[in-house]
């Protein structure tokens, strides 16, 4: 999958009425994982909008970037080597603040500006799908067929 397929898809699972982090999470996983579980936007739903949309948390397109990574890289067993996930997620967070500012959900949508039916939030979260996608490929993953 192309990197303006994978923004394209993190932007239309968002106005399809998923939220920006179930929208990154899929996105990602449809587009790296060996096979992408159906289950994966249940582990996001509770991260929408700074986590339950407080707006004091995380953005919610940092997190399902986050949750992605873990799903891709992430262990199964203690002991086993987390490096490249912490690496993964340390970039993204990185690229995020240099892009963004910030990586409060409030200090965020404070920047981004008024919205309406939370457009510039739906943008955003494919731009973080497409700084992910770019992390991934960079370490060598690439996108299924």
């Amino acid at each position: 999958m192309k990197h303006q397929t994978i923004e394209a898809q993190a932007f239309n699972y968002y106005h399809s009425g998923f939220h920006c982090a179930e929208a990154v999470a899929l996105a990602i996983a449809e587009a790296f994982a060996d096979v992408a579980h159906s289950d994966l936007p249940r582990v996001a739903s509770a991260f929408c909008g700074g986590v339950a949309v407080t707006k004091q948390e995380l953005c919610g397109a940092l997190s399902g970037g986050i949750i992605a990574i873990g799903y891709l890289t992430g262990r199964m067993k203690p002991g086993e080597n987390i490096q490249l996930t912490k690496e993964l997620a340390a970039a993204l967070r990185t690229q995020f603040i240099a892009r963004y500012g910030a990586t409060k959900c409030q200090t965020v949508l404070d920047t981004l500006g008024p919205q309406e039916n939370a457009m510039k939030c739906k943008e955003l979260s494919a731009q973080v799908a497409g700084m992910l996608a770019q992390l991934l490929r960079e370490k060598g993953f690439q996108e299924r067929s």
